[in-house]
């Protein structure tokens, strides 16, 4: 029988937000039984219009090579209650068969198996 296990805590310090937590899977029906997904993060508000965050994730496959470390960094900044540019950029390494994106693309957008992939986004964001 699948299960799960989420712990997740965050604490707020004036303009500062610490979070992290672990998912784990337990599944003995599956080729890989059991995976831990532990993150951590931090975000940063230096003004109501300006964010800055950064995130750790590490997927890791208990009883083989496969494992995978994202590392995150984005920044938001207002224009209006409505209106933002942003930016993220972010990099993924990978170990064992994993070939993990650092979007989760498409097909065709992975890297080969157990390497790495950077990535970069910016836009405009507006909520109607």
């Amino acid at each position: 029988m699948p299960r799960r296990l989420v712990l997740i805590g965050y604490s707020t310090f004036g303009a500062v937000k610490l979070a992290g937590g672990l998912i784990r899977r337990d599944n003995q029906g599956s080729a890989t039984p059991r995976s831990d997904l532990w993150h951590a993060g931090v975000v940063y508000a230096p003004s109501p219009l300006w964010t800055i965050d950064a995130e750790w994730f590490r997927l890791d496959v208990k009883n083989s090579s496969n494992r995978a470390t994202l590392l995150t960094l984005r920044t938001t900044y207002f224009l209006s209650k409505r209106t933002a540019v942003y930016a993220t950029g972010g990099h993924i390494g990978n170990d064992g068969a994993f070939a993990l994106s650092v979007s989760s693309g498409g097909p065709g957008s992975a890297p080969v198996a157990g390497q790495s992939q950077a990535g970069l986004t910016t836009g405009i964001r507006h909520s109607f």
